[in-house]
């Protein structure tokens, strides 16, 4: 996230209490809105439109996962240049599977022209359980749980844009895991359904920005042990590299969250979540590598700056 971000969203952090959230709160329901632009969050060079489909409900549906919920219901707007008829079926046909895929119906959307490029908008509305699972409850002594391995869909990413031949599996497993990737729904129901986490965030934007908005939003500080890190099964890198990827790889939508239950109870429930840190009363998100303590600097991707990161 660029400062040009965090201060349009602290301006209304002010007024509206959820503001801030994966999600906006009402009664018994959250509701998300995400956008996509061509040539920002997509290219149609490297993703063909049903895949382009695929990512935008994905996006939405994480965001309700990330609040403990279920998603229901998912509109969409769609605004093109004319005679692209290719573009929209294709996408209308990643949103439909997609949805298929989780029980969520589409209940409307908007078509609009555009003169140069493609500009995409979705909402999502999902049911609470109990109650919405915020990036603010998190307590000194909590513990830090991943529910999957991040990494992969950067990897995918430099793959893909490097046009390196895909032939071991896990290598293909990263190319899909970025052209198609799959929202853990499943995973954020169970968390909802059985209060197992105090706070919670999807990693859109890569670990080291969603763990340090969780301690920013409670008011703690987190240390990551590295050694408990599982790392992306991708023997192209050198294993920093790879620590490098499982910290800061956007657009992985694995939930990131933290609980004072001990991990053998936290896979009961989840038996892929494993535990990465705790949480601490010291502010600042830092990595234990042997006996260092290192401060984790964010370079996470940025769609307002030319400088992206990992991608």
């Amino acid at each position: 996230m660029s400062d040009f971000e965090k201060i349009l969203i602290s301006l209304l952090e002010k007024k509206h209490r959820f503001i801030g959230d994966d999600c906006a709160v009402f009664d018994r329901f959250v509701i998300t809105t995400d956008s996509l632009v061509e040539e920002v969050h997509f290219t149609l060079s490297l993703s063909t439109p049903y895949q382009v489909g695929v990512k935008t409900v994905c996006a939405n549906l994480s965001d309700i996962a990330a609040m403990g919920a279920k998603p229901e219901y998912f509109l969409t707007s769609l605004s093109m240049p004319e005679d692209n008829l290719f573009f929209a079926q294709g996408f209308l046909e990643g949103v439909e599977q997609t949805l298929k895929n989780f029980n969520v119906k589409l209940i409307g959307g908007d078509t609009t022209g555009s003169k140069d490029s493609i500009f995409i908008n979705a909402v999502a509305v999902g049911e609470i359980y109990d109650k919405p699972v915020l990036r603010s409850g998190a307590k000194t002594g909590d513990k830090v749980y991943l529910a999957g391995v991040p990494g992969y869909s950067a990897i995918g990413y430099h793959i893909l844009a490097n046009n390196i031949e895909v032939k071991d599996p896990d290598y293909a497993y990263a190319v899909k895991k970025h052209l198609e990737p799959v929202p853990q729904v499943e995973e954020g129901i169970i968390i909802g359904q059985n209060n197992l986490a105090s706070a919670m965030i999807d990693i859109s934007d890569g670990l080291s920005k969603e763990i340090n908005e969780i301690c920013v939003k409670s008011k703690v500080g987190c240390v990551l042990y590295s050694e408990l890190f599982i790392l992306p099964e991708i023997d192209m890198f050198a294993k920093e590299d790879l620590i490098k990827y499982f910290l800061h790889s956007g657009e992985e939508y694995i939930l990131v969250f933290t609980s004072s239950k001990e991990e053998e109870e936290i896979k009961k429930f989840l038996p892929d979540a494993f535990l990465i840190g705790e949480i601490t009363d010291d502010k600042g998100v830092f990595v234990k590598i042997g006996s260092s303590l290192v401060k984790l600097s964010d370079f996470t991707y940025n769609h307002f700056d030319a400088e992206k990161g990992l991608y």
